[in-house]
């Protein structure tokens, strides 16, 4: 069986690893474009026993409580992501879309209405990919 000249240049692995940090670039790139709208960004999270905090789930697994936030989650999706990508990008799209709207959903059910502006999703992608 001959592979194709697609899958000679670039093997899964490489893939994988363009995609994962592609996804890390994107949470960066939005933390800095939220740090340079003052933190208005951080509004378009869940807020559970709002019908507006619908729309957050979408948008939640993107926003971070800063930098440090984001720094610490970081490595973490470098390393879970990079094995759910290797199943391939299909799968990668699959587990991780399910993980983003089942936490989004959890946390609008769970939380207490207007205990805070926003929330982001608790454990995410991040604690999704591993199960």
């Amino acid at each position: 069986m001959s592979t194709s000249p697609y899958a000679r240049r670039n093997p899964q692995w490489r893939v994988a690893g363009v995609w994962s940090a592609g996804f890390v670039g994107v949470l960066w790139l939005s933390e800095i474009i939220d740090t340079v709208l003052d933190n208005r960004l951080d509004r378009e999270g869940i807020r559970p026993g709002s019908s507006e905090g619908l729309l957050g789930i979408l948008f939640a697994p993107l926003l971070h409580g800063g930098f440090g936030h984001l720094i610490a989650n970081t490595v973490p999706l470098l390393v879970l992501g990079f094995p759910v990508l290797l199943s391939g990008l299909r799968q990668w799209l699959v587990v991780t879309a399910a993980v983003w709207l089942i936490g989004g959903f959890r946390d609008m059910a769970v939380r207490r209405p207007g205990h805070a502006a926003h929330w982001r999703v608790r454990a995410g992608v991040r604690g999704g990919w591993p199960t």
